[in-house]
């Protein structure tokens, strides 16, 4: 949640500098494009050389639970990410779903 945003920063910031030069201010511009694209994609910051992705996982409200990633050498997820993020939010759709059912079977169960 946007609110908790600042403490999170305030938290992780001593443990950014190993990396790849991920800065406070570098990350807030990350987690704002993966805001507007509905997805998080990295590269060289984790671990040089690799483009990693992610698609967040939600419940019925909205709230994140958690996501599924795919990480790559970036030189082969440069020409597939767009696929990559289809398929995996393709993945998230069935996960959640399956989940709103077991939610809503166990809520009419009480």
């Amino acid at each position: 949640p946007e609110a908790e945003l600042p403490a999170v920063l305030t938290r992780i910031a001593p443990h950014l500098k190993p990396y790849g030069g991920l800065t406070r201010s570098i990350l807030l511009k990350l987690v704002a494009q993966a805001r507007e694209r509905g997805y998080a994609a990295i590269t060289d910051y984790a671990v040089a050389g690799v483009t990693s992705v992610g698609v967040p996982i939600r419940d019925r409200t909205g709230q994140v639970l958690g996501a599924i990633s795919v990480s790559a050498i970036a030189s082969r997820m440069a020409d597939r990410e767009a696929m990559v993020v289809r398929t995996l939010q393709r993945e998230v759709a069935g996960l959640q779903a399956a989940l709103t059912r077991v939610t809503i079977a166990r809520t009419a169960s009480i």
